[in-house]
């Protein structure tokens, strides 16, 4: 049987008749780290990469080649792994691992994915929201406000308002504007709203509704009455009045809600 390279080491020191703390001095090697060398126990030496240098650094002292040295070492420890015997690795279970641990793991499991489920829903209920305000800004023509309310009434419910051609006065254009001038000055007040771009209106004339709905770019209304005028404008940018024959301009800036009544002061209710 092959000696080992500790056992070589010890050999050779004792034919020297030199003692380990002969070696310790020459080396800077502890005596313990060499006698665990000679005895072939290699756990004592802290460090794979220290008992080679170890090794070869004491086979040097003593005259022989350090790299055939590290090579039987290194050939030694292969031996003696492959001789150890191979322990199954097996999972963890329930039996053998802290029940209170695992059930801490499996509580902060949970936590986390109900965490995750709440942001979720939020984030869709956001984005949601967000949609359903843009579809009703875009739909109304931008009526996010109003300059003041009315009393008595609540403002109209998004949704409420009917098409142009089933409302009480439809738009009036350019044919119908020539026949019903000549009745405009037969009223105390006379009232014409151009329209250069979608808005939702409503007018009262005489204390009566007189038109409600969403007029288009292009369109105009006509409204006259004795006791006065009262009208609701969804985008007042998006206007131009002529009150009694005079050219009023726009009344407001665009996507503004404002209320006009003629002559001043007058409501409906």
């Amino acid at each position: 049987m092959q000696k080992k390279i500790g056992e070589l080491l010890q050999e050779r020191r004792q034919a020297m008749g030199a003692s380990l703390a002969d070696v310790e001095g020459a080396t800077l090697i502890r005596s313990a780290y060499l006698e665990a060398i000679e005895k072939g126990d290699y756990g004592a030496i802290p460090g794979e990469i220290y008992l080679k240098l170890y090794v070869k650094s004491y086979a040097s002292f003593l005259g022989m080649d350090p790299q055939q040295a590290a090579s039987m070492l290194e050939k030694e420890m292969a031996e003696a792994q492959s001789e150890e015997p191979k322990q199954p690795v097996l999972p963890p279970s329930e039996t053998s691992m802290d029940k209170r641990m695992l059930h801490r793991i499996r509580m902060e499991q949970k936590r986390r994915q109900a965490a995750r489920r709440r942001t979720l829903t939020t984030a869709l209920a956001i984005f949601l929201l967000a949609a359903v305000v843009l579809v009703a800004y875009i739909a109304f023509g931008g009526l996010l406000g109003k300059d003041e309310a009315i009393p008595g009434e609540t403002a109209p419910a998004q949704g409420a308002q009917t098409a142009p051609e089933t409302q009480e006065a439809p738009a009036v254009t350019a044919e119908t504007e020539v026949q019903e001038a000549p009745a405009l000055p037969k009223s105390q007040h006379t009232l014409r709203i151009s329209f250069s771009d979608n808005c939702w209106i409503r007018a009262y004339a005489d204390g009566k509704k007189a038109f409600e709905g969403i007029l288009k770019a292009g369109d105009s209304l006509d409204l006259s009455g004795d006791k006065g005028i009262w009208v609701r404008i969804g985008n007042a940018g998006a206007t131009s009045l002529n009150y009694n024959g005079e050219d009023l301009g726009v009344p407001g800036v665009a996507r503004k809600a404002m209320d006009i009544a003629f002559p001043a002061g007058y409501g409906p209710f």
